[in-house]
């Protein structure tokens, strides 16, 4: 192998692969040469031999002998949208060896000096490709009306009960591969809440021992944009519409209840993997 050894490997399809460096930094390549059988192998170092028979040299004293190389561009982050460009990688330089013919001793070959002396070297040609950003619409309600409560449904601290429902969705283009949607809710009067209760907001006539809650399949939602991902949906290459439906509780405190009016917020953020 040719190209600078990124100093890692790769578990990809079950088998590990070296990573080599390319012009840029964010972008790695990964390479499998095929074997006599025909399947390919991964190169996981930077040296790769085997041993085989191939014909004789021509009338010209040229081995006419593929050597199928399969490479892949890797990258170990969410690029950057925008143009990409991959320079000329010489990926491939070598020997091939047989016994009896003289020739001259390769430096690097190991001391060889019966061989073919030959040096075959692969290239991979420059590359460019645009990296596109995901595009996706949010589709939630403005507004959630909560449904009027009797105290008495809360009867004891911890007690819940479901106040409204909603629909959290994403409209979302066309993308190169399969992909996941996630969102975060951000608690909209205190943005660094980081508990399952939302604040309820200073209002006139304002009800208090409760909190709200959205539940997500059941589960109370962490506010705050980190640690709190929730997924809405494998996104297919085609794009379209992935929905999720949420809900909303009222949930009793330690303290006594006063009933008046509730207000809360959130702000929703989706994310991409």
């Amino acid at each position: 192998m040719s190209p600078t050894y990124a100093g890692a490997t790769t578990l990809f399809e079950g088998e590990y692969y070296a990573l080599w460096s390319t012009s840029d930094p964010d972008i790695f390549i990964i390479a499998s040469i095929a074997t006599p059988d025909g399947s390919f192998s991964p190169i996981s170092s930077n040296q790769y031999a085997w041993s085989m028979k191939i014909s004789k040299p021509d009338a010209n004293n040229n081995i006419q002998e593929a050597i199928r190389v399969r490479v892949r561009y890797f990258s170990k982050l969410s690029l950057k949208p925008g143009p990409k460009v991959i320079n000329e990688i010489q990926l491939l330089a070598g020997v091939v060896n047989g016994s009896g013919v003289p020739c001259t001793n390769i430096p690097g070959s190991g001391g060889l000096t019966n061989c073919y002396a030959t040096t075959p070297t692969v290239f991979i040609r420059p590359v460019s490709f645009n990296v596109n950003s995901i595009s996706c619409t949010l589709d939630a309600p403005a507004l959630v009306k909560l449904r009027p409560l009797n105290i008495s449904s809360l009867p004891s601290a911890g007690a819940t009960v479901e106040v409204a429902s909603f629909q959290l969705g994403a409209s979302c283009d066309k993308a190169p591969v399969a992909y996941n949607v996630y969102y975060s809710m951000t608690d909209v009067n205190t943005p660094s809440n980081t508990s399952n209760n939302l604040t309820l907001a200073a209002i006139p006539d304002q009800a208090s021992g409760v909190a709200l809650q959205v539940l997500d399949d059941g589960q109370p939602v962490s506010f705050g944009l980190k640690g709190s991902l929730k997924s809405i949906g494998m996104m297919a290459t085609t794009g379209g519409i992935q929905r999720k439906m949420l809900n909303v509780v009222y949930v009793r405190g330690n303290e006594m209840v006063k009933p008046g009016k509730v207000n809360a917020g959130v702000t929703v953020t989706l994310a991409y993997e």
